[in-house]
């Protein structure tokens, strides 16, 4: 079979699972939705990451009772074969939708400060390209690339903040309860959904980690780093902004990048450290897009990924066509929207087949022992 899985070892899988994490916690969202409030999100998001992280602990240890090597064999072993395309499509599509989200963000900023004159699907084609390339090559090929790309991230990532930090102030913070209660909890759960994919995409490649086990130790090593990253992050933001500006700004972290002030000749640091995020938003589109083919390969019995793979980063790139590129695109913001409130509730399915997997699999065992 051609699947490209590979074999990769727990920093790769950190690098990869970090970087998804922490670019879905950092670019991903609407500012509108997410400061509408005040700014919660530098404890909301670090809260949604934790949820995550339960609910892939629990489908973990669900896929080691079932017998089953990674998610698509769970799914597949849970139910009759309907059922299983059933839900391996809602998780396809939901990891699509998690490839577009961030490279959507990216593909405006990239229009808005190096291209203004070119149309979005020019720029969209230098984007999707690579993406394509990585997910032919395979998981292991993303995982080390991940790894090659993490620690200039992280340095850039610390530089912005560094850069940044003359223009912190404490009160800007405030209102730290936002709406509330009621408030506060909505985001954190409407958020978990904005970190399961990359989590469910994990489990999806667990058989190419060493085993679900491995799997388990790269998933908290990966919530970990990007609950620090992603409140770091949001906490910078808010220091520099208020929330009422916030909710008018795109991309507020690209807003607080004072590096231009380090520039040297032929060399705008700002301009470099955006295209460092953008390898990393990359990086994480392919992830979920592997993640996706491999789960749709599993459910129809494909011994090639190749024709998934080719059929689902087709299937981002129309998404982002369709939302730049269209006059009116009030139906697919709207969709979107519904998707981001809502998206949380897949798992439930998910979690659903795993319980049934693993008590058929009590139940074998029980009838083999008699």
């Amino acid at each position: 079979m051609n699947l490209r899985l590979g074999c990769s070892g727990i920093k790769e899988g950190t690098a990869a699972a970090s970087i998804s994490l922490s670019t879905a916690g950092v670019f991903a969202h609407e500012a509108k939705k997410l400061y509408a409030g005040g700014n919660m999100a530098y404890y909301t998001l670090p809260a949604s990451i934790l949820i995550s992280l339960l609910i892939f602990v629990l489908l973990a240890k669900l896929i080691k009772r079932s017998g089953a090597g990674n998610l698509s064999e769970l799914i597949c072993q849970s139910a009759d074969r309907p059922t299983g395309i059933v839900i391996t499509l809602l998780l396809f599509f939901t990891l699509i939708f998690s490839a577009y989200s961030p490279l959507s963000q990216f593909l405006k900023a990239l229009h808005g400060l190096f291209f203004q004159g070119a149309s979005y699907s020019r720029i969209l084609l230098y984007i999707m390209a690579p993406v394509l390339l990585i997910c032919f090559l395979g998981f292991e090929t993303i995982a080390r690339t991940a790894k090659l790309f993490a620690v200039p991230l992280m340095i850039v990532f610390l530089s912005v903040i560094v850069s940044a930090s003359s223009d912190f102030e404490v009160y800007r913070l405030f209102p730290t309860a936002g709406g509330g209660l009621k408030s506060i909890l909505t985001q954190i759960f409407r958020e978990v959904f904005t970190f399961l994919p990359a989590m469910i995409s994990l489990l999806t490649v667990s058989d190419g980690l060493n085993g679900i086990d491995s799997a388990i130790r790269i998933g908290a090593a990966s919530c970990l780093i990007s609950a620090a990253v992603c409140a770091a992050a949001q906490l910078a933001v808010g220091l520099v902004f208020t929330y009422r500006q916030l909710n008018e700004l795109f991309m507020p972290l690209f807003r607080i990048n004072h590096l231009n002030k380090f520039e040297a000749h032929l060399m705008r640091m700002d301009k470099l450290a955006n295209i460092v995020w953008l390898n990393g938003a990359v990086l994480s589109a392919s992830f979920y897009l592997y993640s996706a083919s491999r789960l749709f390969a599993g459910a129809f019995g494909l011994r090639d990924i190749r024709p998934a793979i080719a059929a689902s980063v087709m299937l981002a790139a129309l998404m982002l066509l369709f939302e730049t590129e269209t006059v009116d695109n009030t139906q697919f913001v709207r969709m979107s929207e519904l998707v981001f409130r809502y998206g949380t509730v897949t798992a439930f399915p998910v979690l659903a087949a795993g319980i049934l997997s693993a008590v058929r699999s009590e139940r074998r065992k029980k009838c083999g022992n008699s």
